[in-house]
């Protein structure tokens, strides 16, 4: 029996298409089979319940579709268009959504899953209340008892605003009104409006920016997690490291990502002769070296700018050296970014623990003057994009009996590896 594996990016929100009652509510998933792999532009079976009480409780709505996943594995429905839906009473429990996947397209649902809805929609609970009466008692005691529709046009005179003891309270609407004033009475606020840069408890505001950054915060994790694809079908695994995505294997296409043909070089005069795009195989064994080390390129292919998959490119110069100062700093950022042990490195090996996944290789180069491939296992050469001069382009290098990782001067003619990094 096959097993698909979801995971939830966006679990719900609500989509207003009428003024009094939303009819629609969002839901999206990555889908993956039981090998971790995506399932990508599949037409699957889906059914979709709400459940009240418990992942268990009683069904309130269910509805089936047949939605279709994109190149990266996501689908993205609509759902509460079925009869039953604007029947359900939101202020009433909790509530649960609980997918089912059929991955032929049929019913024969071979995994489900089941998440709280963490919050109801505003517009769909206001939908449920809106007749229920104001029978606060607090509510009914206080000032704001006395405020009519005149009154929003000159607030301060509602109800006499003024000193209020006889509530507990001074209050004071001038100060309550201007948010500068609630500020410089202390970022509680009297416990009305609490920590708005960085809340930690339930009661706390937020600002737009630190929403902002939660958002794209997460988006970086997704992007980590998915990995990235070329035009020839490779896959690579990515790693996100400080706010960067970086493929963590070595780039090992034969096209542009235009479609256009990189010529591979075997022959070693006609390496240093040529001035054209071109790549080649370590000791020219693709079955050996293309999934260890993948391939070894010279600047004239990094420099049109598609060499790598559509929304990555070759890193700037400056680029490596934020990755380098993250990781901490040119003593040690080799050690912190090569893989460990001797499979793919020299002994010793110095300061090598991979903290951050990165699987930096000891995968030489190509020589550009003799066409030899030196250092295997000594050392690791990656391609900048940053030009210097007509000859001459910037390069990072990691050695086998050193921590560091440095930016170096190489020529363009060298054969040299390449790790992407996401626009």
């Amino acid at each position: 029996m096959k097993k698909l594996f979801i995971t939830v990016i966006a679990v719900v929100s609500a989509t207003f298409l009428f003024a009094q009652s939303p009819s629609l509510m969002s839901y999206q998933a990555v889908v993956r089979n039981a090998d971790n792999q995506l399932v990508t532009n599949t037409e699957i079976g889906l059914k979709i319940s709400i459940l009240q009480g418990s992942p268990t409780g009683t069904e309130v709505y269910s509805e089936i579709q047949n939605p279709t996943t994109n190149a990266n594995g996501l689908l993205s429905i609509e759902f509460g268009g079925e009869t039953g839906f604007d029947a359900i009473d939101w202020t009433y429990g909790t509530f649960f959504i609980k997918t089912e996947i059929d991955l032929d397209g049929g019913t024969n649902y071979t995994i489900s899953g089941t998440n709280q809805m963490l919050s109801v929609p505003f517009a769909l609970h206001s939908n449920t209340t809106e007749n229920y009466d104001e029978t606060d008692p607090v509510f009914a005691a206080s000032p704001a008892v006395g405020v009519q529709s005149q009154d929003i046009t000159n607030w301060n005179s509602a109800y006499s605003w003024g000193n209020h003891a006889d509530y507990g309270y001074l209050v004071s609407f001038n100060e309550m009104q201007d948010l500068a004033n609630v500020i410089a009475n202390g970022s509680d606020a009297n416990n009305r409006i609490t920590n708005l840069e960085n809340p930690v408890s339930d009661q706390d505001a937020a600002t737009k920016f630190y929403i902002d950054s939660i958002i794209a915060d997460l988006k970086l994790n997704i992007y980590a997690e998915l990995g990235v694809t070329d035009i020839e079908g490779n896959h690579y695994e990515t790693v996100r490291i400080g706010d960067q995505i970086w493929m963590a294997e070595n780039l090992k296409t034969t096209k542009f990502n235009n479609g256009d043909d990189i010529t591979v070089v075997s022959i070693w005069s006609d390496w240093i002769n040529t001035t054209s795009p071109a790549m080649c195989w370590f000791y020219d064994n693709p079955a050996t070296y293309k999934e260890t080390y993948g391939g070894l390129y010279n600047f004239y292919a990094v420099n049109p700018g598609n060499l790598c998959p559509d929304g990555w490119h070759v890193p700037s110069e400056t680029e490596w050296q934020t990755l380098i100062d993250y990781v901490g700093g040119v003593n040690i950022a080799g050690g912190e970014l090569k893989e460990k042990g001797y499979t793919f490195w020299a002994n010793p090996n110095t300061g090598a623990n991979n903290t951050y996944g990165f699987n930096a290789r000891g995968c030489g180069n190509r020589n550009h003057t003799t066409g030899d491939f030196d250092f295997d296992q000594e050392q690791a050469n990656f391609w900048t994009s940053t030009n210097v001069t007509g000859q001459i382009a910037k390069d990072v290098e990691m050695y086998y009996n050193s921590a560091n990782a440095e930016i170096n001067n190489g020529s363009m003619k060298q054969g040299t590896s390449v790790r992407c990094v996401k626009d």
